[in-house]
Formats: structure tokens, C-alpha cells, sequence
């Protein structure tokens, strides 16, 4: 009996030894946990009392440069107002009437000419463009080519191009036709070409590879169009 109660006894001392040095390594843990969470925290902290630190010092830089602009604008402004002043007394002075008399007179005489000048390189570019002599290889087609309907597929046909006329343009083309096509078949003509005795001046625009093709297709035009023009690279295909 007495070994068995002594048995029992160190069991149950073992037992509270296991216990005890589980809660033991328990609080343990819970301690370094802690304590990592306080270093974190602090580390937060002196992250952001750096931030602060920085956005403190940023924050006077970016007024001291807003300031140093304002002032170059407010000294533009005072010049140019200084300027615009000067201008009025010296063109409105009462004292000298001579003087502003003759201010205006130049002036007058200026803006004479600028206008003068415009009104001669008017003149010049339409009579380069528009040439009915032939005089000048700038242009040498006998019609005005200053506002051109340029060809486009599925667009520039006949209601459109009297539409184009209607509001200023001097010469437009037919939209990019086959030349073999428009040769061979007579349906291919009535649906691909209409024109009027209005739809003047007017360039024929043909698609070929073969000389033979394009010029049937040209004979068949001739008397209906103002020139014949080959494409010589669609982006189409």
C-alpha cells in the first residue's frame, strides 16, 4: 500500500510539473507577442512622425514658390498695364495735338498697308489656282482647282458631289472606278458613273494595270469629264 500511494503521489507531481511548464511557456509567448506588437507600433509611429516631418518642410518650399510666381505675374501685369497706359497718353495727349495726329496717321497708314498686302497674296493664289490660260505650270489644268472633292469610295458620287458644289467646290472626282470592268460591262457603267451637264468640272478616277483596259475606259468618258486621273496605289486593297 504504501508503494502505491507513494506511485501515485509522483505521477500527480509530474503531472503538475507538465502543467506548470506549459503555462509557463503560454505566458511566455504571449509576452513576446506583446512585445513585438509595441516595436511595431512604435516603428508606425516614428514612420509617420517622419512623413509629418517632411510634408512640414515641403509645405513652406511650395509657398515660398507660389509666392516668388505670383509675384513675376503681378510684375507682368504692372508692365504690361504701364505699357497700356503709356500708349493712351501718348496717342490721347491733349497738349500735343500735332503729335497725336501724327500717331494716327501712322496708323492709318499701317493698318493700310497690311490690308494692301493681304489683298496681293489674295490675288496671287487665285491666280494660280484658278487658270484658264494655262499661262502658269503651278496649274495647269483650264478650271479652278482651289476646292476639291478628292475621289472616295462609296461617297463621292453624283448627289454628293452636287451637294459639294452647292457649297463651294470648284472641281470634284468620281469615286475610284475599275477600268475593265467599266469597259466590258454596260451595267457596271449606269451603276458606277452618273454625272449632269451641272456636275462640271469633273475628273474621271480609273483603277488599272493594263494601258489596253484604261484607255477604253477613257474613250468612253471623254466627252463627259474635265480630265482622267489613274490611281496608282489604293489603300483600299
Amino acid at each position: 500500500s504504501t508503494s502505491t500511494s507513494t506511485s501515485t503521489s509522483t505521477a500527480e507531481a509530474a503531472v503538475k510539473t507538465d502543467t506548470d511548464n506549459n503555462d509557463d511557456s503560454v505566458k511566455r509567448k504571449k509576452k513576446k507577442r506583446k512585445k513585438e506588437e509595441k516595436e511595431r507600433k512604435k516603428k508606425r509611429k516614428k514612420k509617420e512622425k517622419k512623413l509629418e516631418q517632411a510634408a512640414a518642410v515641403d509645405e513652406p518650399r511650395e509657398k515660398k514658390e507660389r509666392k516668388r510666381e505670383r509675384k513675376a505675374d503681378n510684375k507682368k501685369m504692372k508692365k504690361r498695364s504701364n505699357e497700356e497706359g503709356h500708349d493712351k497718353e501718348v496717342t490721347n495727349d491733349e497738349y500735343s495735338p500735332a503729335l497725336s495726329s501724327a500717331v494716327a496717321e501712322a496708323a492709318a497708314a499701317n493698318i493700310e498697308d497690311q490690308q494692301q498686302q493681304r489683298t496681293t497674296k489674295r490675288r496671287r493664289t487665285s491666280s494660280v489656282l484658278v487658270n484658264n490660260d494655262n499661262s502658269d505650270l503651278r496649274n495647269p489644268f483650264p478650271f479652278d482647282i482651289r476646292y476639291v472633292v478628292a475621289p472616295m469610295v462609296g461617297a463621292s458620287e453624283l448627289a454628293f458631289r452636287l451637294l459639294a458644289r452647292k457649297y463651294g467646290a470648284t472641281l470634284a472626282y468620281t469615286p475610284m472606278m475599275s477600268a475593265a470592268e467599266f469597259a466590258r460591262s454596260s451595267a457596271y457603267r449606269r451603276a458606277e458613273f452618273q454625272t449632269i451637264p451641272e456636275d462640271r468640272p469633273l475628273v474621271c478616277h480609273f483603277a488599272s494595270n493594263n494601258p489596253a483596259e484604261f484607255a477604253a475606259a477613257a474613250k468612253l468618258v471623254e466627252d463627259k469629264c474635265d480630265a482622267i486621273d489613274l490611281n496608282l496605289g489604293c489603300p483600299q486593297r
